[in-house]
């Protein structure tokens, strides 16, 4: 189901059909990943709300802010990854986020649940939550359904943690209302009277964490 979504939102957007690169080297494919956001830049993402909808209920919930180039980027590593088993698939994914472009990085991140097993890209996921690139960061934590699916309570924390210590609105974290706990409540607030005490801002969004949880 998830692909052929993915490909009806890639055709009704004028890009053709998806390449089957299942068959080919690393490499080679890397070099493909790689233009695919060059060869598809001019052209505007086309969904309906039906067919985001439907992405979001199959575990892709920001797809209606992802360019055509994320997109055809998406679909050729899902193609790709289908025939491999879990330490080659793992590593290539590891070395898009190593060696790729803010772009390649970015792409990948999002479409993490669409790819075939998506908890084997776990360390990949996590390490993406230390970078300091705003967009990498926001890829994987923002309207991104695999941390609130694949990342233990620990990883989650320190991950809308840092989403506040950003100054990123707390309700673009995917399934926040479903893992907060009375211990990330506290963490929250425990932020928070920090940043009082030192007489600087504090989320407006607080709430989406605290409430109902803390006395």
């Amino acid at each position: 189901m998830m692909n052929s979504l993915l490909e009806q939102l890639l055709l009704r957007s004028g890009a053709g059909p998806a390449a089957d690169l299942s068959d080919i080297n690393d490499d080679v494919f890397l070099t493909v990943y790689a233009t695919l956001g060059w060869r598809l830049r001019k052209l505007a993402l086309a969904g309906s709300p039906e067919l985001f909808a439907a992405l979001a209920d199959a575990g892709l919930p920001g797809v209606d802010v992802w360019s055509v180039g994320d997109l055809g980027r998406v679909l050729a590593l899902r193609c790709r990854l289908m025939r491999l088993a879990d330490q080659p698939a793992a590593a290539l994914v590891e070395r898009i986020f190593r060696t790729g472009d803010n772009g390649e990085r970015d792409a990948m991140l999002k479409g993490l649940m669409a790819l075939p097993m998506p908890a084997r890209f776990f360390a990949t996921a996590a390490d993406a939550c230390r970078a300091a690139v705003l967009s990498t960061f926001t890829a994987i934590s923002c309207e991104n359904a695999y941390p609130a699916h694949h990342f233990p309570d620990f990883a989650f924390r320190a991950m809308v943690l840092k989403t506040l210590h950003l100054g990123l609105p707390l309700a673009r974290i995917h399934g926040l209302a479903a893992r907060r706990d009375a211990e990330l409540a506290r963490m929250g607030e425990d932020y928070v009277s920090e940043r009082r005490h030192a007489g600087r801002p504090v989320a407006a969004d607080l709430t989406l964490l605290t409430e109902g949880l803390l006395p």
